[in-house]
């Protein structure tokens, strides 16, 4: 790739007209191999490398290092261990959100903290205590004001709602899925089906109704 002047006297970038002299042959074959190399990316590169390979996001390494520190102190016998192993990893990740499970009690909370403390120091991603929220499932009122004394943090009633979506220990009723149901079924007027080709309701369906979800979750 090089730059060619567009005036005798170039003073900046909108003077320039980038060339590339690769030849066409060139381009082609490398556009052949990443086509055929793509499906086999997730093979080639290792799980730790999460960047530019398709189906892996960034903030898996985020849950694979915590959940490896966490798995640590099980092993250790430092953290309480969870009731009837329900849950196989302690920590999830979803968008720009950490959910961890717990035993509660004040000193696995101080052992989580002290975890997050190190992997801050090693990432530079630092918890904020303000933004943490707590959801007791069945515990005591002692066990809770034990906890927040070493764990500052909001509490919130369980059941609740994470990203507008109920969280339920029990199987969600019809009450429940009924507000998301009404709101697709207002979305679709028939007499809109007979103005649009099957392409475009096709596309109707996919940009309006798709979003239906992510608004009633908002409100």
């Amino acid at each position: 790739m090089v730059l060619l002047h567009k005036t005798e006297a170039p003073t900046g970038l909108k003077d320039y007209r980038p060339i590339s002299l690769i030849h066409p042959i060139g381009k082609l074959f490398a556009k052949g191999l990443a086509l055929r190399l793509a499906p086999r990316m997730s093979q080639l590169v290792k799980d730790n490398q999460s960047d530019f390979i398709q189906g892996r996001r960034i903030h898996e390494n985020v849950r694979t290092v915590l959940n490896a520190l966490i798995a640590e102190d099980d092993r250790r016998a430092v953290l309480t261990p969870l009731p009837n192993r329900a849950v196989k990893c302690r920590a999830s990740v979803y968008a720009h959100d950490l959910i961890v499970f717990l035993h509660p009690s004040a000193w696995d909370f101080i052992c989580i903290r002290q975890i997050l403390e190190l992997f801050a120091g090693a990432s530079g991603l630092s918890t904020n205590l303000d933004k943490c929220t707590m959801a007791p499932i069945r515990c005591s009122q002692e066990d809770i004001q034990a906890v927040q004394h070493v764990f500052p943090c909001r509490i919130q009633e369980f059941p609740t709602k994470y990203l507008g979506a109920p969280l339920s220990l029990s199987r969600l009723g019809r009450a429940d899925e009924q507000r998301l149901v009404d709101a697709v079924a207002a979305r679709i007027p028939t007499w809109k089906g007979g103005l649009l080709t099957n392409a475009g309701r096709a596309t109707l369906t996919q940009t309006t109704l798709s979003a239906i979800p992510i608004l009633v979750c908002q409100t």
